[in-house]
């Protein structure tokens, strides 16, 4: 082979691959074609979904709990006031019955002592309901 015909042939293998170089740095800069970011949010957004149904469900259940021990602690309180208006009532009827206390006055002790057994009552029952 002569050398004329040699740098012709090595010289078009040089300008190929420079060509190719520069073709693959052009596509290694462009930007992908096929993101992923729509992957990535929609995964995001799975978490997001599930650590708010987990929450949920925790918080649900606690508040239910909390719920229920406010409603028997208000009960109780209830309780107390509806024992100290019956003891009210047994003295205010004591009275009444010696001419010392208007019979209004008993009247109002008897309707405040029954109130107060309703809603001791009423707040036990509450927090005994079964979960949604």
């Amino acid at each position: 082979m002569d050398k004329v015909r040699l740098g012709k042939v090595l010289g078009a293998g040089v300008r190929h691959a420079a060509r190719t170089a520069i073709e693959a740095g052009k596509a290694a800069a462009a930007p992908d074609p096929n993101p992923a970011p729509r992957q990535t949010a929609r995964q995001h957004i799975d978490v997001r979904r599930a650590a708010r149904g987990a929450s949920r469900g925790f918080f649900g259940s606690l508040k239910h709990a909390g719920r229920a021990v406010w409603l028997q602690v208000m009960g109780t309180l209830f309780a107390f006031f509806a024992l100290y208006f019956v003891q009210a009532t047994i003295t205010h009827f004591g009275s009444y019955r010696e001419g010392g206390v208007h019979r209004q006055q008993w009247f109002m002790s008897v309707a405040i002592a029954l109130l107060f057994t309703w809603f001791a009552v009423s707040s036990f029952v509450r927090a005994a309901k079964k979960p949604r």
